[in-house]
């Protein structure tokens, strides 16, 4: 359990604002657009709460929805194959039964209500995990680590950026407004981050419209944060696992 929740799980997944169930549900979202756009349509029309689904799959990593005997079974799958698997069994699930949903909307005139209880009862039908598996492995050339990777980078951004919990000080009466905040910084964004990163200078001037968008701004730099407190954990992690006796030669040539 500890490996799940220190090493294949994102930080914050099971904290006091679920920023990493948040943000994986925003992931599944967006994979559903590119895999399953007419499940994706035939949710919006009917006007499905997916999400209610998706966090259910995701905090208990299907140990609710599937039969125990299918659980273990991808549980070992994961811990093989890391977190990606999880994105790529829903998307196999939703993708297997995607025909079936849309012929019973179809049967039941689209109720809203029949459309939810089929989508989340996908799990209980599946008898055979090494089926779903073996679905699950065609989308390892689409949905990879990397791409899982930067969708949550994004959406945690989004999330940071839209709840103010970078600026948010409840205790502080005389703190400065989010926007204003968010000025302080762009100065100091544009002096020496295109010096370091002289590859995104390229990809600034082709974002110009945007680049005086304050949300757009808030965002990248939400991003930056993000990726620094990932790197500060996997820091730790590291030298958590290091013998406490260390003999090091430097050179400093």
């Amino acid at each position: 359990m500890c490996a799940l929740i220190e090493d294949i799980l994102p930080p914050s997944f099971y904290s006091h604002s679920l920023l990493g169930v948040q943000a994986d549900e925003k992931v599944v979202k967006h994979l559903m657009c590119i895999h399953t756009p007419k499940l994706v349509e035939l949710i919006r029309t009917s006007d499905v709460d997916m999400s209610m689904i998706t966090i259910n799959w995701l905090l208990t990593i299907f140990a609710t929805a599937f039969p125990m005997k299918v659980v273990l079974r991808l549980w070992d799958f994961l811990f093989i194959e890391g977190g990606v698997t999880v994105f790529r069994f829903i998307m196999a699930m939703l993708k297997m039964r995607e025909p079936d949903i849309i012929l019973a909307s179809q049967i039941s005139d689209h109720s809203s209500a029949d459309i939810f209880n089929a989508i989340a009862q996908i799990p209980s039908t599946v008898t055979d995990p090494n089926g779903l598996i073996d679905y699950s492995l065609t989308f390892e050339d689409s949905i990879t680590p990397q791409t899982i990777a930067s969708l949550r980078k994004k959406y945690q951004g989004q999330l940071m950026a839209d709840s103010g919990m970078i600026f948010e000080a409840p205790t502080m009466d005389g703190n400065l407004p989010k926007q204003k905040m968010t000025k302080r910084h762009i100065p100091r964004s544009k002096s020496f981050l295109p010096n370091i990163f002289k590859n995104s200078e390229a990809l600034i001037l082709d974002d110009e419209d945007d680049e005086n968008d304050p949300k757009t701004k808030n965002i990248r730099q939400t991003e930056m944060i993000v990726d620094l407190r990932n790197t500060v954990h996997q820091i730790c992690r590291h030298f958590s696992l290091c013998n406490e006796i260390h003999d090091y030669q430097i050179n400093m040539q």
